[in-house]
């Protein structure tokens, strides 16, 4: 199995945060749950998940951009009364199966993603947290519009190939101005996409979140995965 998906990560600096907002989202996840417990052991191209009215009221709150280490960058938002969940560049629309939990397809398929919303109905505000497919996002507050001169991406681009006993590599290019990244893992298996940038330094994609590591001459000596995976350039 690839390193990449053998435990759950989180961002260094957002630990402690991560650790308290788990704890309170117990409910959360047992709302979520409730969509695989209503289908019990079927596979789940096949699962159909029950819907229910949405409660449009509370979409406020729930609209927004999110990034979380193993999940990337998702945006909630409206359009023409329609949810939708734009995960990295897919477009989900999403249903109501209770009042904080939602889901919707794959384009083109029966697969479908699970979104929780933590909220807090006695204070109403912007929900700060939301579960993926179980896996946690934090709501981002700085723009993505236009975080970074796309020339400056040309000292991303090289080889990296993680620390340690695992021979996984990530290679990084720079193409019409996108970032794109193709990661070899140990399986053999080629998984490409495009970065989506975040900040200076950080960029989300399907796997998850990259940061890249600044040396003081302007170089760049190794990347991290997932918030804890070193990817040295070779």
């Amino acid at each position: 199995m690839s390193s990449f998906g053998s435990q759950i990560i989180l961002l260094p600096d957002r630990q402690l945060a991560f650790a308290l907002m788990v704890n309170r989202i117990a409910g959360m996840q047992r709302l979520v749950k409730t969509i695989l417990d209503q289908i019990l052991d079927a596979p789940k191209e096949r699962m159909t998940p029950g819907t229910t009215q949405p409660e449009q009221m509370w979409w406020t709150y729930y609209t927004g951009i999110y990034v979380g280490p193993r999940v990337g960058m998702a945006e909630v938002k409206v359009e023409e009364e329609q949810f939708v969940l734009i995960l990295n560049v897919q477009r989900i629309p999403l249903f109501a199966h209770t009042k904080t939990v939602y889901f919707g397809y794959w384009p083109g398929s029966d697969v479908w993603v699970s979104v929780g919303f933590l909220l807090n109905e006695q204070t109403p505000e912007p929900v700060r947290y939301i579960m993926i497919d179980e896996r946690p996002c934090e709501r981002f507050a700085a723009s993505v519009s236009s975080p970074s001169d796309p020339a400056s991406w040309t000292r991303f681009t090289g080889t990296y190939q993680e620390k340690g006993g695992n021979h996984e590599t990530i290679s990084i290019s720079l193409e019409n101005q996108q970032l794109h990244i193709q990661l070899h893992d140990n399986d053999g298996n080629v998984v490409e996409g495009v970065c989506l940038p975040l900040d200076e330094v950080r960029f989300a994609w399907q796997q998850g979140m990259i940061t890249f590591a600044i040396a003081e001459d302007g170089t760049v000596p190794s990347l991290t995965a997932l918030g804890v995976y070193l990817f040295e350039r070779v």
